[in-house]
């Protein structure tokens, strides 16, 4: 998620064709927050592991630059003001304007019902929306938390933990509109798409390869592909992994706007 302006969706329309839908992703304030510290390596920022963090938060948190995705993280994604984090009224404000500034916010924790909605939102095919799981922890790098540690999170990120109850919310409300027994349908053919393109493409899920960006000590898993599929661009594509992804739909974009002069990254 990259962060959207304080000053809300008008730089983007700016940019952008009026038509443009507008959506963003967001997560579970529990499992996220254990994900950013363990993945952002805050135990070294702040001298303590998450539980010591969260004994007495306050007492660690500092907002700068480096550390603003300490508390709050995806309002502050979303355009939240540093200084409003703790204003319960300008986070309640700030939600409502997410509501009216976006088409779609999806949810992590039901990744393909959400597929489904920005299918229906974008008028695509269920080819469109096939997946890999990229940029994921190996289950060695994943650190269990117990429920009263979640507890805490939800405490200390009370702005995201109204977001995501809000959001979580008018996610089932669209589900609910699109019909319960035709999603349970549309995800059953889209968990078979997936599983064709695995069996097409993956030969197998490997570990700290060492092309793949991760954070030291963190296992993170990518995909070696099967030699028969080295020239397949659909493999090729679906198993790019974040960073080289991003470097591609930028080159595209440039190409866009600059044809033949688009500086190569």
């Amino acid at each position: 998620m990259n962060r959207f302006s304080g000053t809300g969706k008008e730089s983007f329309a700016s940019v952008l064709p009026a038509d443009s839908a507008y959506v963003t992703i967001i997560r579970d304030p529990g499992t996220m927050f254990e994900s950013t510290y363990t993945y952002l390596q805050y135990q070294h920022r702040y001298g303590v592991p998450l539980t010591g963090f969260l004994e007495n938060p306050s007492r660690y948190y500092e907002p700068n630059g480096g550390k603003n995705h300490a508390k709050d993280s995806m309002l502050y994604d979303l355009g939240l003001e540093e200084q409003f984090k703790t204003n319960a009224a300008e986070v309640d404000r700030k939600i409502q304007r997410i509501s009216t500034e976006f088409d779609l916010v999806m949810m992590t924790e039901h990744f393909s019902e959400s597929l489904i909605l920005l299918k229906e939102l974008m008028c695509w095919d269920f080819q469109d929306i096939a997946y890999f799981k990229m940029n994921a922890r190996s289950p060695s790098s994943v650190k269990s938390v117990s429920e009263e540690t979640m507890k805490k999170i939800r405490k200390w990120n009370d702005g995201d933990t109204k977001l995501y109850n809000y959001f979580n919310r008018t996610f089932w409300d669209k589900v609910h509109a699109f019909g319960e027994e035709r999603m349970r349908r549309e995800v059953a053919k889209l968990e078979e798409m997936n599983k064709m393109m695995k069996d097409r493409c993956i030969d197998k899920v490997i570990t700290n390869d060492q092309h793949v960006w991760h954070p030291s000590g963190i296992a993170v898993e990518s995909f070696k592909l099967k030699p028969s599929v080295e020239h397949d661009e659909d493999c090729q594509m679906m198993a790019k992994t974040e960073l080289p992804f991003t470097a591609y739909v930028r080159q595209r974009q440039l190409a866009k706007y600059f044809g033949h002069k688009a500086p190569v990254l």
